[in-house]
C-alpha cells in the first residue's frame, strides 16, 4: 500500500498531512492540558472554600506566621495584584455557606479565624461570642477565641483569655501546647513574668520543633530569662 502511495503523489502528500495536523492537534491538547494544571497548582485559593468543613482550623497567633491570604494577596514585580478580589470572594462564599447552614458550627469557626488572619478581629471576636453563648464548651471555639483575647491590653478580656483556657476540655483536636502558649500571651500582658516563662516552657517540652511558632516562642523564654522588657519580647 505504502508502494501505492508513493507512486501517487498527491496521496502521498494528503496522508503525510494528515498525519502532521494529528500530531499537532495531541501535542496542543496535552499543552493545554499541562497549562491548566499548573494554573490549578500555582492558585489553589480558588478551591479553597469548596467544602469549607473539610479545611483545617491554624489555631496560630494574630501575625505569627505567613498563610494563604498573604500569599493570594501578594505578587511579583511587573505582575499584576488580583489577591485582594480573590480573597473578598472567597470570604464571601465562607459567609454564605455560614449564611445557609448556620447550624454548622466548623463553618462558623473557620470564618472567625479567616477574619482573625485578615486583621478583622471585631468580626472574629463578635462570631466566636455567639459560638460562645449558643455551645459554651465547643473547645475549638474558645481556644480561638482566647487567642485573640490574649493579645488585649484590656485587663477584662485577659482574665476572660485565662478563663477560657483553664476551662477547656480534653479535646484530641487541640495541641496542649497551644493552650499553654496562649496563656503565656494572656500572664506576660499582665506582667506575670514568671508564669508566662512557665507557661511558654512548658509549651516548648510538646510544641515540634518544626512548628514555625517554636523559634519565636524559645526566643521569647530566652529573653525573659536573661531579663528582658516583656515589651521587647518578640510578638508581645
Amino acid at each position: 500500500m505504502l508502494t501505492s502511495l508513493v507512486r501517487h503523489p498527491v496521496s502521498f502528500s494528503i496522508l503525510v498531512l494528515s498525519i502532521v495536523i494529528l500530531v499537532v492537534w495531541f501535542d496542543y491538547k496535552s499543552t493545554q492540558s499541562s497549562s491548566t494544571a499548573t494554573l490549578m497548582e500555582q492558585n489553589p485559593a480558588s478551591e479553597m472554600l469548596n467544602d469549607a468543613s473539610s479545611q483545617p482550623i491554624t489555631l496560630a497567633p494574630p501575625g505569627s506566621q505567613p498563610n494563604v491570604f498573604d500569599q493570594a494577596g501578594s505578587a511579583a514585580p511587573g505582575q499584576q495584584q488580583t489577591g485582594a478580589p480573590a480573597i473578598d470572594a472567597l470570604v464571601g462564599r465562607l459567609e454564605e455557606k455560614v449564611k445557609a447552614d448556620p447550624d454548622n458550627v466548623d463553618n462558623r469557626i473557620l470564618l472567625a479565624q479567616t477574619y482573625k488572619e485578615l486583621g478583622r478581629a471585631p468580626d472574629a471576636l463578635q462570631t466566636l461570642r455567639t459560638i460562645h453563648e449558643q455551645h459554651p464548651d465547643n473547645s475549638r471555639a474558645n481556644l480561638v477565641l482566647a487567642s485573640i483575647l490574649s493579645q488585649s491590653s484590656e485587663p477584662e478580656e485577659l482574665n476572660e483569655a485565662l478563663n477560657l483556657l483553664s476551662n477547656i476540655k480534653d479535646d484530641i483536636t487541640i495541641q496542649p501546647y497551644l493552650i499553654d502558649m496562649y496563656r503565656g500571651d494572656a500572664l506576660i500582658r499582665q506582667q506575670n513574668h514568671q508564669g508566662a516563662l512557665e507557661s511558654w516552657k512548658q509549651a516548648l517540652t510538646t510544641m515540634p520543633e518544626s512548628d514555625a511558632r517554636y523559634a519565636v516562642l524559645e526566643k521569647k523564654v530566652m529573653d525573659l530569662t536573661n531579663g528582658a522588657p516583656a515589651n521587647e519580647l518578640p510578638g508581645s
